[in-house]
């Protein structure tokens, strides 16, 4: 909403009610977004315990108007707000006071799948995490309710296990699980080996297991770097040796989630990018291997030889919306 004016008719109290309807530019999972109108006032402002505008204030009156929960760009979300303010002689507002309009977009939240505490994890496991080889960890290690890490881990973050540190990362990993299952699928690939394709941003499904054979699945974020990739498979997911994922025009390794249904297993010498999302267990054969978080809710991170796991760098979330905004004013008193 532009600059739409307002002149107060006389003296009295008026309630002004904001109205909007807002349409991101991506979908927003478990996120607040909200626009405020700030009503210019000339030299007063309302008292925030009264509602009133007291003498002497300031010069605009604040409408938030916010939506939490899931909102996609064919999900408007309709959010509303209102306040009372008082117009009177003594507060230096006149009869014929214009009032001017104007919208402010906040968005609050990551604007993908929420992360929690999980974001700075590169293992964790819910029994065991084994590795055979000096398996490098970029950030934290985590294993709840088990505690057993078994083998020469070489971890730059923290090293949690059975803490309340690791269980409550293991409770944002359902929470992150869960919400990744929930997105709406946009394309079924149920047969489609995922080397060699190229994929657009968009959340991709495989109603039972997936295959990645030898070769490159190449994500085109086509110049915007906010650019989201989900892979929601069913049950198993099992690469061949040296699949790799690449990432071109903009992808960023922190906007990739893989959600498995049961258990993740990788070939020899992957590059596999992105934060892995397993319901049981997750196992590397092969030594060579270079991945980002890998997560495991109910089992064990087991590594057959020498792997590299660097933490997944934060999600990059650039997010704008149409906010459609209307203003409505009526004499209380």
């Amino acid at each position: 909403m532009g600059g739409t004016a307002w002149t107060a008719p006389a003296v009295g109290e008026y309630a002004f009610n904001a109205y909007c309807f807002v349409t991101p530019s991506q979908y927003i999972p478990n996120d607040y977004m909200s626009s405020t109108m700030a009503i210019a006032l000339g030299a007063t402002t309302t008292d925030p315990t009264t509602g009133r505008i007291p003498p002497g204030g300031r010069s605009s009156l604040d409408l938030s108007v916010g939506t939490n929960g899931a909102v996609g760009p064919a999900v408007p979300s309709a959010m509303s707000a209102s306040a009372i303010v008082h117009v009177c002689p003594t507060c230096l507002v006149t009869v014929g006071q214009s009032l001017t309009l104007h919208t402010r977009l906040d968005h609050q939240g990551s604007g993908g799948p929420p992360l929690g505490t999980t974001s700075t994890y590169g293992v964790l496991a819910g029994t065991t995490a084994t590795t055979v080889g000096a398996t490098t960890v970029g950030g934290d290690l985590g294993i709840s309710p088990g505690a057993a890490e078994t083998g020469p881990f070489v971890v730059s973050g923290a090293t949690n296990l059975a803490n309340a540190a690791a269980a409550q990362a293991q409770t944002d990993l359902t929470t992150l699980y869960n919400s990744l299952a929930s997105m709406p699928c946009t394309t079924v690939l149920q047969g489609t080996n995922l080397a060699p394709l190229t994929l657009g941003p968009g959340v991709y499904c495989y109603t039972s297991s997936a295959a990645f054979a030898t070769g490159t699945l190449t994500l085109n974020a086509g110049g915007n770097p906010s650019a989201k990739f989900v892979f929601q498979i069913a049950t198993t997911l099992t690469t061949a040796a040296s699949a790799v994922v690449a990432l071109t025009n903009g992808a960023q390794a922190g906007n990739v989630f893989w959600q498995i249904g049961t258990s993740a297993t990788f070939g020899a010498t992957n590059t596999f990018l992105g934060t892995v999302v397993a319901f049981t267990s997750i196992s590397v054969s092969g030594t060579g291997g270079t991945f980002d978080a890998l997560l495991a809710r109910n089992g064990a991170v087991t590594f057959a030889g020498t792997s590299a796991v660097v933490a997944t760098p934060a999600p990059v979330n650039t997010v704008t919306a149409n906010f459609d905004c209307h203003l409505q004013v009526s004499r209380e008193k």
